[in-house]
């Protein structure tokens, strides 16, 4: 459709929305920058992207006019005041996005209550993958996209970053937790090699030392993963709940789409759980050389062993 404001005019792709519906699933409201968003009772109000109301130099409750082809092929016209206008979001939202209530939206292209598009939001209860299979099953005659086939290029490198940093987190996890284990061991092994000795002595046998060591070496990641994800999760709740601002006062593009400046925190089981395994795996491996020293030791030098 084209849009229209005094001498000024652009063209536009109008989104007939339930705002009950949008305030539920979508985060529309919470990127209004000028103005409300709509409600039930908005009729005859439009939300504007960004862009798109700089280019007709339209603000909070200025009078444009829409002319509109219907899906019956007629002509439509209408006149629309400037509700709100949005934050900048995707490309294609501020420089087209024009949304109405779903109402004026039958009644300017003679819709009849057609639907051309719906959006779903799964909440990360579900694979976008998942809600495709399924719908395509069962909607042969309808075209049903995840958010990755739409946007391949956001897929692409969102998915490349995850692995870089997963991999680069893992290691330097893994190399900081094994040398600060061993490091502990090591320097708990040579306080106590008189201790070792003495125990060598009375007939205690090298495996039963080795495992000694070992379960120490459990006990001391136990109590540090406890602590490690009670502190853990308490910032990661703070931050999925109030976020971190990396804006610095401008907004974030990334392949078109303007990122949330506000980064939040996500919390699930699996978080929680990987690093504690993977921390106990790391320990019982790096606790093997300082148990191998343990176990090795021969009583007399033990015994006489000054540190």
């Amino acid at each position: 459709g084209l849009i229209s404001s005094g001498t000024k005019s652009a063209g536009t792709q109008f989104w007939g929305i339930n705002p009950e519906s949008e305030l539920q699933h979508f985060d529309f409201a919470n990127h209004i920058d000028k103005g409300n968003f709509l409600t039930n009772t908005s009729l005859k109000k439009i939300v504007l992207g960004r862009k798109l109301a700089s280019s007709i130099a339209a603000d909070i409750g200025t009078e444009l006019v829409v002319f509109v082809q219907g899906a019956d092929g007629s002509l439509g016209n209408e006149l629309f005041y400037v509700a709100g206008i949005l934050k900048n979001m995707a490309d294609n939202v501020d420089r087209g996005a024009a949304m109405i209530l779903r109402k004026d939206f039958d009644i300017l292209f003679s819709a009849n209550n057609l639907i051309h598009e719906i959006a779903l939001n799964s909440k990360g209860r579900f694979e976008s993958e998942e809600i495709q299979k399924l719908l395509s099953a069962r909607t042969a005659d309808v075209d049903v996209e995840t958010w990755q086939q739409l946007m391949p290029t956001i897929a692409l490198m969102t998915e490349k970053m995850s692995v870089f940093m997963r991999t680069f987190f893992s290691l330097i996890f893994g190399i900081a937790a094994s040398l600060g284990v061993m490091n502990t061991m090591i320097m708990s092994t040579y306080d106590r090699m008189r201790e070792f000795g003495i125990i060598r002595a009375i007939g205690t046998t090298p495996w039963r030392i080795l495992k000694q060591v070992s379960l120490e070496a459990i006990l001391l990641t136990t109590i540090a993963s406890v602590i490690g994800a009670v502190v853990g999760l308490s910032v990661a709740l703070y931050f999925q709940k109030y976020g971190f601002d990396v804006s610095g006062g401008g907004n974030m593009s990334f392949g078109g789409v303007v990122m949330d400046p506000v980064w939040r925190g996500s919390v699930s089981v699996g978080i929680v759980l990987l690093p504690v395994v993977l921390l106990m795996l790391v320990s019982i491996v790096a606790s093997i050389y300082p148990a191998s020293i343990a176990a090795r030791i021969k009583p007399v030098e033990a015994i006489h062993y000054k540190p």
